[in-house]
């Protein structure tokens, strides 16, 4: 062992300025003893007797190797280091599974060099600078197998990073590496014999993607949301629908209005339950006065789902905000009819009868008090007031934490309507 080290010292010790200065014999010399260090760490994984501290050597030489100038461009270098690895990943994994003590995060850790060690051993195998040299297929199928059986460890991974660690980088890290991994020539033979693999890869999209967008990576939640769309469903079955709303997000975020427009108007025909898409949409119009591109939008979304309540709320909201009480009042019981616990439609419905009741008076204010005609005028109004009242009551029933949208409009229903009991229970609730 003391000699094997000593080699390990004599052959590593050199800096490349070193290297300039010696002979070509001298160079050759010290290669071939360098290669012989990395022998001598590959056989301590490969004899049955090696005891771990021949293991635990034979990764401190190897990880000298690695460095080393002379070895770099050497194929053996890179196929020593991803067994040494993989046997590390596989004692972890063993460790792990059998409950004694697993060190989880060097264990992914030896995951992701053994993979990366084997790329690159596998990429200068298939094209060898010697030309008299063959690619070995029995070489890359052997290697391509055990990568393909412990692919997705690296979604674990990616998994155990961000519930355990909430350390986002590295689960991203994690998951675009499966995705990479997949993509490399040294298992795209066995990943196009898995008919479900492309299943998976869109299965599990979302991962990366929701990593980026905690970590405000808008480009990178481009990069994986689009394939995550093509899950289509909502939680916790499919991220389809998560996917589309971070999409909405990255392009926010990227200041992209035509595709952050395109993505919500996507997401709301794709999914009409989900108020996430209307609610920005309708903020973005109404921000912008632009209620007649959201009225033909809507009208649009109605032909295409006639029963979702929330596209007639839409335009009840527009007709209301043109001052078209009557049509905006239609909407909003239609939208009433089609989802009877639609809190907002009940809300803008009661304003709707109260911004009339404003109206009338304005329309009437010049008129005599003392007047017969102010009498009837006073019962006219009345009219407006009774036909909320029953409005934001149920709006009380439906919401009653939602103080805000109904104590004061019943306030002044009950004070308009001499309704004094009523009136007398609700003063406290406008003191809270």
């Amino acid at each position: 062992m003391k000699k094997v080290l000593f080699i390990l010292i004599a052959a590593l010790g050199f800096s490349c300025s070193s290297y300039a200065q010696m002979s070509e014999k001298e160079i050759k010399k010290a290669t071939k003893a360098a290669q012989k260090t990395v022998k001598d760490a590959r056989s301590f994984y490969e004899r049955d007797d090696a005891s771990a501290r021949d293991k635990a050597d034979g990764k401190r030489m190897i990880d000298e190797a690695i460095k080393n100038p002379l070895l770099v461009d050497w194929d053996q270098t890179w196929a020593t280091a991803a067994l040494i690895y993989r046997e590390q990943f596989f004692n972890e994994t063993v460790n792990f599974n059998t409950g004694s003590k697993c060190d989880t995060v060097a264990m992914y850790d030896y995951l992701v060099k053994w993979f990366n060690y084997s790329i690159k051993a596998d990429e200068m195998q298939q094209h060898p600078t010697d030309p008299k040299a063959k690619p070995s297929n029995e070489v890359r199928n052997k290697q391509a197998n055990y990568i393909n059986n412990n692919l997705s460890m690296l979604i674990n991974g990616g998994i155990f990073f961000f519930n355990n660690r909430a350390d986002f980088k590295k689960a991203y890290e994690m998951f675009d590496m499966f995705y990479n991994m997949a993509d490399a020539d040294i298992i795209s033979s066995y990943i196009s014999q898995r008919p479900d693999f492309e299943e998976d890869k869109i299965r599990f999209a979302y991962f990366p993607a929701l990593c980026a967008w905690k970590l405000e990576n808008w480009k990178d939640v481009l990069k994986y949301s689009d394939m995550a769309r093509q899950d289509k469903g909502l939680l916790p079955d499919h991220n389809g629908e998560a996917a589309c709303e971070i999409t909405c997000d990255a392009y926010g975020n990227m200041g992209d209005t035509v595709n952050w427009l395109k993505t919500l108007k996507e997401g709301m025909i794709e999914y009409p339950s989900q108020d996430f898409y209307y609610n920005k949409l309708l903020n973005y119009y109404n921000d912008r006065g632009n209620m007649d591109e959201l009225k033909d939008f809507a009208l649009e979304i109605i032909k295409q789902d006639p029963e979702k309540a929330y596209n007639y709320y839409v335009l009840g909201y527009v007709n209301q905000k043109a001052g078209d009480y009557d049509k905006a009042e239609e909407y909003y019981k239609t939208a009433i009819e089609k989802d009877a616990e639609l809190v907002d439609a009940y809300n803008n419905l009661g304003l709707c009868y109260l911004e009339e009741a404003k109206e009338f008076w304005a329309a009437n204010e010049n008129v005599n008090i003392r007047s017969n005609e102010y009498k009837k005028l006073l019962e006219q109004e009345k009219s407006f007031y009774n036909n909320a009242l029953p409005v934001f009551e149920k709006l009380r029933e439906l919401a009653p934490a939602d103080k805000d949208k109904w104590a004061l409009p019943l306030y002044n229903i009950y004070y308009k309507l001499n309704m004094s009991k009523e009136l007398n229970a609700i003063e406290p609730l406008l003191e809270e």
